[in-house]
């Protein structure tokens, strides 16, 4: 029977290694070391690596629910398609740019805006001018005069109050002085391309140096009809008419591109 080559592989140990693997026979003691330490080696990197991989895993999935959820840092403003599931803050950021009423107007609660705050920091702001629709507003009375006539606003199932005021009927109306559109609606169309309102807003200035925010409509538009088709620099009337009978208008420039 063949003897085994048998070798001293730790001398520290003094560990002996027996080897018996066909090739290996006629290998010399420092090549039969090298081949075991490059197996070792291969080891130990394939070993970090699936380690590695658990630990990658591992981040990924502790990571499960996005905490930030929105863009702007954590804050959303404007965008109110998905409202935090948990609200821990909720007051109204501005009141609405009309609050003082003669006894028979229409409640107007142009400029309203919201403000909401998760409990993982998650903010934003709900304008009322973009979806009028997320709001249910109560405690509007024009019928007789108020000093504080409290109004309550709720959205998305929270609530907070402001005040307004309701003077007697004979006081004059403040009367309408002029409109502006800002910001402008699309003013750069392609031939035969349909007007875009979105986006554009009319600003009514009246006599007591208050200004009404209205979001701009196709009924306020006139004259893009009749140059759709036509290439060049155009300007199109902008009208808007108030509860009290007042009127203005103005124009604002587009362009039509072949």
């Amino acid at each position: 029977m063949a003897k085994k080559d048998n070798f001293d592989f730790d001398t520290d140990s003094k560990a002996k290694f027996s080897f018996d693997f066909g090739f290996l026979k006629n290998l010399t003691k420092k090549q039969k070391e090298l081949i075991l330490m490059i197996a070792i080696a291969v080891v130990l990197v394939v070993a970090i690596v699936i380690v590695g991989v658990v630990i990658l895993t591992g981040d990924n999935n502790s990571g499960g629910e996005n905490s930030g959820g929105t863009n702007d840092g954590g804050t959303t403003d404007g965008d109110y398609t998905e409202v935090p599931d948990e609200i821990k803050q909720f007051y109204i950021s501005t009141t609405p740019l009309k609050t003082d009423y003669t006894v028979g107007d229409v409640a107007n609660y142009s400029g309203l805006v919201v403000y909401l705050k998760s409990a993982d920091g998650i903010s934003m702001f709900i304008n009322y001018n973009d979806d009028p629709d997320a709001f249910t507003i109560t405690g509007f009375d024009s019928s007789k005069p108020a000093e504080e006539q409290v109004i309550t606003v709720e959205c998305r199932g929270f609530t907070d109050t402001f005040t307004i005021k309701i003077i007697e009927n004979d006081v004059a109306h403040a009367t309408l002085v002029g409109i502006t559109v800002d910001p402008l609606p699309q003013t750069t169309y392609k031939v035969g391309e349909s007007f875009k309102h979105t986006g554009g807003y009319i600003v009514a200035e009246y006599s007591d140096g208050t200004f009404e925010t209205i979001k701009l409509r196709m009924k306020h538009v006139s004259g893009y009809g009749a140059i759709a088709n036509t290439p060049g620099e155009h300007e199109i009337t902008i009208s808007y008419s108030d509860d009290h009978g007042g009127y203005a208008e103005t124009t604002i420039t587009v362009t039509i591109t072949e």
